[in-house]
């Protein structure tokens, strides 16, 4: 389960992306996500620990 604050990682061209979950939108059958102004499907997410700064 995602949070609002998580901070987490994806994958876009080939390079990885961190960044914070701004909010997450209910768009009725599923939930995305609002990281660093994108807006990501859940499944493209992966949470990162505690020592990302």
């Amino acid at each position: 389960m995602y949070h609002v604050g998580d901070k987490v990682s994806w994958e876009r061209d080939g390079i990885r992306h961190y960044g914070f979950i701004q909010a997450l939108i209910n768009r009725g059958a599923y939930v995305t996500a609002m990281v660093e102004h994108h807006e990501l499907p859940l499944e493209q997410l992966r949470k990162v620990g505690s020592d990302f700064i």
